[in-house]
């Protein structure tokens, strides 16, 4: 304290040619920021969850193919069946009532009405819900 004896009491200075800045644009300046952009980001990214792909068995596998090829245009069915994640390892499944638009057993695809293409191969279950007519 010694050594700023002599400026302690000085009289605070203000400004004739600047009027005082805002108490919320002050306390603006010492608030935190984002040292490391994108951060917060990538640590969701990594702690969101992915699924593994199933593995089928061989009977498995063959239940669902035949299932597959009994599938008819305007048949409606519960389909489950993975998605992969677009930026990591995994995804997830989804199980959804669609109505088939066509089954293309040569591409391992099936269309649905609404202009989808699933993967015959990321199919694990498929439960019939009607039969066209």
């Amino acid at each position: 304290m010694e050594k700023y004896k002599s400026i302690i009491n000085l009289p605070h200075h203000v400004s004739t040619v600047y009027k005082p800045m805002p108490m919320i644009n002050r306390a603006a300046q010492f608030s935190p920021f984002a040292a490391l952009t994108g951060y917060d980001d990538a640590i969701v990214e990594t702690s969101r969850l992915t699924d593994r792909r199933i593995e089928l068995t061989g009977a498995e596998e063959d239940a669902i193919s035949r299932a597959l090829a009994r599938l008819e245009r305007g048949d409606v069915v519960d389909l489950t069946y993975f998605v992969p994640d677009k930026r990591k390892a995994g995804g997830r499944y989804v199980t959804e009532k669609v109505t088939v638009k066509q089954v293309v057993a040569a591409e391992g695809k099936i269309t649905t009405s609404d202009g989808r293409s699933i993967d015959m191969q990321s199919i694990i279950d498929v439960e019939l819900q009607t039969r066209r007519e």
